[in-house]
């Protein structure tokens, strides 16, 4: 066998990584062992709507940083898993969400989902007294309408 024949065919030849950036040279019986596991070889990124194409030695970075990664909405009763880039305004958007009841003395965060209910069964929501004039309250706060810690524990009608 010529020389010439034999650098072609010769399974000890160097051949040259096909990946960009990556500079190592593995002979030809090694070649598809090392393309296999090249640190410089691009995958696809795993999370569902990136198919960003990234180098197999960025990829951990890049899925940490990733604006299609899941995250648990920390809304109680949720449990959406929604990708990075959603959250915000998921989140500000969700039924779960707690809003302040928004009545004058209550401090109480309900779920925007209740909210409606707590409106109507809110002790500090205004109520009309069913006589139309509750004595039982000093004058100062006589009027036709009462949040109920005022009016109920003191209306004799």
């Amino acid at each position: 066998m010529d020389y010439k024949k034999h650098q072609i065919q010769c399974k000890h030849r160097p051949v040259s990584c096909v990946h960009t950036g990556c500079l190592e040279a593995a002979s030809f019986k090694e070649f598809n062992a090392h393309i296999l596991q090249c640190q410089f070889r691009s995958e696809c990124c795993e999370f569902r709507g990136c198919n960003k194409m990234v180098q197999c030695r960025e990829l951990k970075r890049h899925m940490d940083q990733c604006e299609w990664r899941l995250h648990n909405c920390n809304c109680k009763g949720c449990g959406d898993l929604v990708p990075h880039w959603q959250l915000y305004t998921h989140q500000r958007q969700c039924q779960f969400r707690l809003e302040p009841c928004g009545l004058k003395d209550c401090e109480q965060l309900v779920p925007f989902l209740d909210h409606q209910q707590h409106m109507e069964q809110c002790q500090f929501r205004l109520v009309r007294c069913p006589g139309g004039k509750c004595e039982a309250l000093p004058p100062q706060l006589r009027c036709a309408w009462y949040t109920l810690s005022i009016h109920g524990p003191h209306c004799r009608i």
